[in-house]
């Protein structure tokens, strides 16, 4: 989910007959100011990448350092963290140790 579907869910939730009380005692900007600190407030730590390296005489083979997977399954880990994160990026969550982009 992206964040703009994610923020016309909030405001089909918000216009929701149910919400006609708290819609009272709050204002549409005053709502969407809590919506959005919740969002920004959500941080994930992804695992650490697997680091390849070549190795052998030529050079030709990748070898996973330090970790023991077939060089194959550690791109396969990368390939789906890099995915991961731009998921994760794309419904507006941040991900730790990543610095505010403008």
């Amino acid at each position: 989910m992206d964040i703009t579907k994610s923020q016309s869910d909030f405001e089909a939730w918000w216009n929701a007959p149910e919400q006609a009380e708290l819609r009272n005692s709050c204002a549409m900007g005053w709502g969407f100011r809590i919506w959005k600190a919740a969002r920004e407030s959500i941080e994930v730590e992804l695992p650490e990448r697997a680091k390849l390296e070549r190795s052998g005489k030529n050079k030709g083979r990748y070898v996973c350092w330090p970790c023991s997977f077939d060089p194959e399954y550690a791109l396969g880990i990368n390939h789906t963290i890099d995915w991961f994160t731009e998921a994760l990026r794309t419904a507006g969550i941040r991900i730790k140790g990543e610095s505010e982009k403008c």
